[in-house]
């Protein structure tokens, strides 16, 4: 697994592969399984695949496992947004 750069590992042994740098909208709907904010630290509103609407403060470059239907501009101050599967 190290020596294949495009995937990323969290402490928990699962593995996630880049799929897009998103930016935030409120209506238009992703299917992701986790999500890292890019270039600043801050919120991140979204809502879950269940349907939770959640706002937390998130570092850049720490890969949020978080599957999400929707990553809001509205409540999102971080910004470069890079999706997971």
């Amino acid at each position: 697994m190290a020596a294949n750069a495009s995937r990323n590992m969290l402490n928990d042994g699962l593995a996630y592969t880049p799929t897009a740098n998103h930016t935030p909208h409120d209506t238009n709907e992703i299917d992701c399984n986790a999500f890292s904010p890019v270039d600043q630290d801050g919120d991140v509103a979204v809502i879950t695949a269940a349907g939770v609407t959640v706002t937390m403060y998130c570092l850049k470059g720490i890969i949020y496992p978080v599957r999400c239907k929707i990553i809001k501009n509205t409540g999102t101050t971080a910004t470069n947004v890079a999706l997971f599967d």
